[in-house]
């Protein structure tokens, strides 16, 4: 069931009131569709609220607004309803604060001290994400040098220490500098 600000999910015959950003996709889903929701339970000493996301990366923006100070769980989930957490990372990123100041409740002076503290954490999840990228595929690169390696006759064993400390973009580089190791 679809309320003002979120959604009621019933789970083992209890229904929960759910906040979530109106772009959730956790709107859209009709009655009685099975969801898999994210949730942060904020516990106050007059209430107990809880924040739902479709998935781990809203969450993780919810919970760094928060980290803020001054910005509440209003104001996160109002900047969330109004860009994804890309678009989010993107403008703190680049300094862009009136693009958020678009939410519901956040202005010009909120909007800049966000912009301000979560530079740097964004900036260097950023720079985790394309590193992790980038050893992924220098992994696949290697683990198909291997295999042609060992298509050629060459052990697993031979192969993988011959590509020991060779860097490459491409298998057919390392497979070359491979080969010359091997010789």
């Amino acid at each position: 069931m679809k309320t003002e600000t979120g959604v009621v999910i019933e789970a083992g015959g209890i229904g929960y009131e759910i906040t979530v950003p109106l772009n959730s996709n956790l709107y859209l889903k009709n009655e009685g569709d099975d969801v898999c929701c994210y949730i942060h339970m904020s516990v106050r000493e007059d209430e107990i609220r809880l924040y739902g996301f479709s998935d781990s990366d809203s969450l993780s923006v919810f919970r760094m607004l928060l980290s803020v100070n001054g910005v509440g769980a209003r104001a996160a989930v109002g900047i969330l309803s109004v860009m994804t957490p890309a678009e989010f990372r993107q403008a703190v990123a680049i300094g862009d604060d009136s693009r958020i100041t678009k939410a519901q409740g956040v202005g010009r002076k909120t909007a800049q001290r966000i912009v301000l503290e979560l530079k740097d954490k964004v900036g260097r999840i950023c720079q985790e994400a394309e590193s992790a990228d980038a050893a992924d595929v220098n992994s696949s690169v290697r683990s198909e040098a291997v295999d042609a390696l060992a298509a050629l006759g060459y052990s697993r064993q031979e192969a993988a220490e011959a590509l020991a400390g060779i860097e490459a973009d491409d298998t057919e580089t390392m497979i070359k500098k491979a080969l010359r190791n091997l010789f």
